[in-house]
C-alpha cells in the first residue's frame, strides 16, 4: 500500500501507482489555526501564500500530490515546457473524470473495525 504522491516522487520507474478498478479513497491534508494561536495572522498569510497558483504549482512540481488550487495544471505544464511531465504523472496529479467518479470518502468506523485496520497497517509497515 502506498500514497500516490510518495510513489510518484520515488523516481523508481519499476514501481507504478494504479487506481483500483473498485475505486479509491479520497483524503486531504488540512490547514487550521488553533483557537487562540499567538501568530494567527502570520498563519493566515502562510495559508494564502501556498494557495497562490504560482506557488501551488511549484509545490505540485515537487510533491506529486493533487492540488486543490485552480489553474495549477496549466502553470505546471508551463513550468515543465522544456521537459514535459509524462501522462502517468499528469494522471496522478490531475485524475481523469472516470477516476474521480470512482473515488470514495473515508467513513467513520466501528471500534472493532478501526482496531483491525490499525493492525493491518502495522502489519504492512512491518511493526
Amino acid at each position: 500500500m502506498v500514497w500516490s504522491g510518495d510513489l510518484a516522487s520515488s523516481a523508481d520507474p519499476s514501481q507504478v501507482f494504479v487506481f483500483p478498478e473498485e475505486g479509491n479513497m479520497v483524503w486531504t491534508d488540512n490547514m487550521m489555526i488553533p483557537k487562540g494561536a499567538e501568530h494567527a495572522y502570520t498563519a493566515m498569510l502562510m495559508m494564502n501564500y501556498v494557495y497562490d497558483p504560482q506557488v501551488a504549482a511549484q509545490i505540485e512540481n515537487a510533491v506529486f500530490y493533487v492540488s486543490p488550487v485552480n489553474g495549477v495544471e496549466d502553470l505546471l505544464k508551463q513550468m515543465n515546457a522544456s521537459s514535459p511531465i509524462d501522462d502517468y504523472h499528469l494522471a496522478l496529479l490531475f485524475p481523469t473524470p472516470d477516476v474521480i467518479a470512482q473515488q470514495h470518502n473515508f467513513q467513520f468506523l466501528s471500534t472493532d473495525l478501526e482496531n483491525t485496520l490499525k493492525q493491518l497497517f502495522l502489519d504492512l509497515q512491518g511493526s
